[in-house]
């Protein structure tokens, strides 16, 4: 409701936000407390702000959700789940925090839909764990809090922050869309929902930076995650090795700019020649709104 009716004059172009307050809830226990997913996971289950099956929101998929709505409802370009590339937090680990907090960001499960002028309308989104600066507004939502950022043609940005996880905030949140339709606040059919508008391009592909995490098993020869990456066409800005207490290495790579495909399609490749259950974990870098390809 404030989108529709406090931005309703405005002409939006961007809607980037925090949209699952589980995942932040999960996220801000293991920035602040060190713990690991398994055990936020469990805290946020005893709290009620996670079902006994998390997994439509480690997955993404409630927020894939969130973001179709909100792209409906403030864009006025209807998005399908097939439309939104959606990433997991699963296999975020304390490695990835300590490393974010070394390079100045901190880690948050983000949505993005935004409308590209430059490229004929083309409408780009996306839900993925990222790291995002600490400056940022992203980054100052805590706990169960989610934040949706708005930028308008006219009006710039605006931001809206509120409770996302719990009973007693989804509740309000219920009655009071209950209200609205009781009341019929007279809000016109196109800003309720704008159904007679439509996505006539979609892009699935955005480009940034990203950050990457191997075990060393890869970290020599032509196999090696860096090495893969150059043959890929992307740009190795750093390269490090990190252990963990149980003494297994790991390679970590910062990337320049590079679409999300090419990296998926890496990690992809080293997965292929790791032993069961060793994973390439990776996350963009959002220093600003990737930029669509």
């Amino acid at each position: 409701r404030g989108i529709q009716q406090g931005l309703g004059s405005d002409h939006l172009i961007e809607l980037l936000g925090v949209l699952n307050g589980t995942c932040n809830f999960i996220f801000d226990r293991m920035e602040c407390e060190a713990v690991t997913m398994e055990e936020a996971v469990q805290e946020a289950q005893a709290l009620g702000y996670a079902e006994s099956d998390p997994s439509d929101d480690l997955d993404g998929l409630d927020a894939q959700a969130k973001i179709a709505i909100l792209s409906a409802v403030g864009l006025r370009r209807r998005l399908t789940s097939t439309d939104i590339p959606t990433r997991t937090i699963k296999g975020v680990g304390q490695m990835e925090f300590r490393q974010a907090d070394k390079l100045n960001y901190v880690i948050r499960q983000v949505s993005r839909v935004a409308v590209d002028k430059s490229h004929g309308d083309q409408v780009q989104a996306l839900v993925t764990p990222a790291l995002v600066p600490k400056s940022s507004r992203l980054a100052q939502v805590h706990g169960a809090e989610n934040i949706i950022v708005t930028r308008g043609k006219w009006g710039g940005e605006s931001a809206f922050v509120g409770l996302g996880a719990g009973g007693e905030p989804t509740a309000i949140a219920v009655v009071g869309d209950l209200l609205s339709i009781a009341e019929d606040t007279g809000v016109s059919t196109a800003m309720r929902f704008p159904a007679s508008e439509s996505t006539s391009r979609v892009s699935k592909e955005c480009i940034s930076r990203h950050y990457l995490r191997t075990p060393t098993v890869l970290s020599h020869g032509m196999n090696s995650v860096p090495d893969r990456l150059k043959r890929n066409g992307v740009e190795v800005e750093k390269t490090w090795q990190e252990s963990q207490n149980s003494g297994q290495s790991f390679t970590l790579v910062l990337t320049g700019l590079a679409s999300f495909s090419v990296i998926q399609e890496t990690c992809g490749e080293v997965e292929r020649d790791l032993k069961d259950g060793d994973q390439c974990v990776w996350l963009p870098i959002l220093d600003e709104s990737p930029k669509e390809h």
